[in-house]
């Protein structure tokens, strides 16, 4: 195959590196990076530009994979919303989030290290596990509970990785929520992400 470093982009280096200290645990005595890129069988290793764990096992792979699945839980979500035909039927629906969400939350969950603070109505958020990340939340409010479950059916089970790239702002434009839910009520669903992420 024969590449020259200088003619690879740095992502497609990135990728060699990784897949590099995967198989040959970055062990220049055994292949060096250059030799790596040299001789890179694409048949044997997969096409360096495919980022996928079912592809390839490196680190930036599963990184890929995981902002994949992530977006594509949060689409679901956000599919799921806008799919009633009306509003007052997408906020039954966050009602009946909420229910299920104020039948699942312990008592005594209900702590002053778990309050959101800046929520317009009592609410809390229990990090039951960091990575993979695993939440219980509940808010003295029904609609605010459903507003909170859509984290818990967004990020549990996902690594901690998942969430460390998003600020609430961004995760409610995602799902959609600006224009149905006031920006009170929002807001707290926004403080519980830095509080996961933490």
């Amino acid at each position: 195959m024969n590449i020259k470093i200088k003619d690879i982009t740095v992502e497609q280096y990135n990728h060699h590196f990784n897949k590099w200290l995967y198989y040959m645990g970055g062990a220049s005595d055994v292949l060096s990076l250059k030799e790596w890129i040299d001789k890179y069988d694409p048949d044997w290793y997969g096409d360096i530009d495919t980022y996928s764990n079912r592809v390839c096992p490196c680190v930036m792979c599963i990184e890929y994979d995981v902002v994949d699945e992530i977006e594509t839980k949060i689409q679901n979500i956000k599919d799921t919303l806008h799919s009633f035909p009306t509003p007052e039927m997408e906020l039954e629906y966050l009602i009946d989030l909420g229910k299920k969400s104020q039948e699942n939350f312990p008592d005594s969950y209900r702590t002053k290290e778990n309050f959101i603070h800046g929520c317009t109505s009592n609410a809390w958020i229990k990090l039951i596990n960091k990575d993979p990340i695993q939440i219980n939340t509940v808010s003295d409010s029904i609609l605010v509970s459903g507003l909170l479950y859509l984290l818990e059916e967004a990020f549990n089970g996902e690594p901690k990785s998942s969430i460390d790239k998003y600020e609430g702002q961004t995760l409610i434009d995602d799902l959609g929520l600006i224009g149905t839910i006031s920006s009170q009520r929002l807001r707290g669903f926004a403080i519980a992400i830095k509080m996961m992420q933490e």
